[in-house]
This record gives structure tokens, sequence and C-alpha cells, in this order.
């Protein structure tokens, strides 16, 4: 398949960026949102107003499946149809690459110390920064849970451990790390996208600002260290389905 081959290494065009972040999770579901409520208004105009509000927050994690599922199938569509060098940034082939595409047996070796000893430090520092400081109240995490209580956990495990760390990462550690045509990103990159990345996740306490950027530096050194998106994405995969886990079973 030609999208896991890989394509030309490129400078990312402004016309790639824009579209990228259109169907990311951080605009496509406000456009969504408002698609899905201009349709469910028409159809059930026959209710009150505080009657359609409380259908509507019912869907919400119905309306969240539906933005991240329909992003991820949005980003595979534009990163084919542009030939946006995202997946398999060395070119690797069949022979050279081992388990995914665009990751050889070098990098697993790699990935398979930095993990798990990043998740466990990152984790142990939460927990010490949250008992100096108190209780960080995670804005995304809240919603999450939230979310967790009325939609089923099919639909869940498709946006929290599939969808979000694919199109998070094409995004982040991909057309805005990776934005050159070659595969060596600054420290300076590095740090610019975590901020981002934690940015985006509204964070609201001195803990939030801690988690959301010190996973977007996780996330963005296995990206940096073995040159690829999918070592991040690997991670991020990691890093949710342990949440995914955790949340269904509360």
């Amino acid at each position: 398949m030609r999208f896991l081959q890989g394509f030309s290494l490129r400078r990312t065009k402004i016309s790639d960026q824009i579209l990228m972040w259109l169907v990311s999770p951080i605009i496509f579901p406000f456009i969504t949102s408002i698609l899905f409520g201009l349709i469910f208004g028409l159809m059930n105009a026959h209710l009150s107003q505080e009657e359609l509000l409380q259908s509507f927050v019912q869907l919400e994690g119905v309306m969240t499946f539906i933005a991240f599922a329909g992003g991820l199938v949005l980003s595979v569509i534009i990163i084919y149809a542009k030939k946006i060098p995202l997946m398999n940034r060395k070119r690797l082939t069949r022979n050279e690459w081992t388990i995914l595409p665009g990751l050889t047996g070098e990098d697993w070796k790699f990935l398979a110390w930095y993990v798990p000893v990043g998740y466990v430090l990152f984790n142990i520092g939460g927990s010490v920064l949250e008992y100096i400081v108190g209780d960080g109240q995670l804005v995304n995490q809240e919603a999450i849970e939230a979310m967790a209580t009325d939609t089923p956990i099919w639909m869940l495990f498709i946006t929290i451990v599939i969808a979000a760390p694919l199109v998070e990462e094409w995004l982040f550690r991909g057309i805005i790390f990776f934005r050159k045509e070659h595969n060596d990103v600054s420290w300076l990159t590095l740090i610019i996208t975590s901020v981002l990345f934690g940015l985006v996740h509204v964070p609201t306490s001195i803990v939030a600002v801690y988690t959301y950027v010190g996973m977007g530096l996780l996330f963005g050194y296995a990206a940096k260290r073995t040159r690829s998106v999918e070592a991040a994405i690997f991670f991020h995969f990691i890093n949710n389905f342990i949440g995914f886990l955790v949340l269904i079973s509360l």
C-alpha cells in the first residue's frame, strides 16, 4: 500500500497544514458539532429549547466519536491525495522495517526501554508534582470521563486508542514536526511542538501543563530519536491504551 510505503520527502505546503488543521481534533469537532446541531435541531423542531439541549448533551459521546473517526478518515484521504510524507519517512523497504513500516529493529530496541521507562518516570514526576502543588484539574480528562458514561466501549476505544494517537501525531509530530524535506529535527522544534500540544489540551493548572507538555516532549523525542512519526504514534497509543483500561475499570 503506497500510503505505508511513504511518499518522497518535501517541504510541507501551507495548504497541507491548513487541511490537516481543519480535520484535527482541535477544529474538526467544532465543525461537526455545529453541523450536527443544525441537523438535529431541524429534525426535532417540535422539542423545546431545554429538551433539545438535554438530548444534544446525551449525544456528546457519539458526536466526539464521529468527529475523531471522521477526522481520521479525512486525514488519510488528505495524506494520500496530497502525497504528504508523514508515514515511513525513511522510505524503508519491506526487508528493512520491522513490525511497522517506518521502524527498524534498532528503533524497536530503543522503544523497548524508552516507552516503559519514560512512562513510569513521567507518572512518578506527575505524582510528586501533584503532591507538592495539590490536585490539578485536567479539563481534557474530565471531558473524556464524562463522555465515557454514555458512550459504548467500542466507540471509546476507537476514539481514544486509535483515532486520537493517529490524528494528533500526524498533526503535531508530522505536519509540524517534520515540515522540512529531511528527517533532522531541532531541539527548538521539539520544544515548540510540545508546548503547542500542551496548549491545545487546555491546561488549567501546573499539573495539567506538566502532563500535556510532558507527553508532547516524550512523544516528540521518540519521533526525533527514530526520525519517524510511527514511534510517536506507538508511544501515544500505549499511553492512551493504559488510560483507556483505567477509564473502563472505574
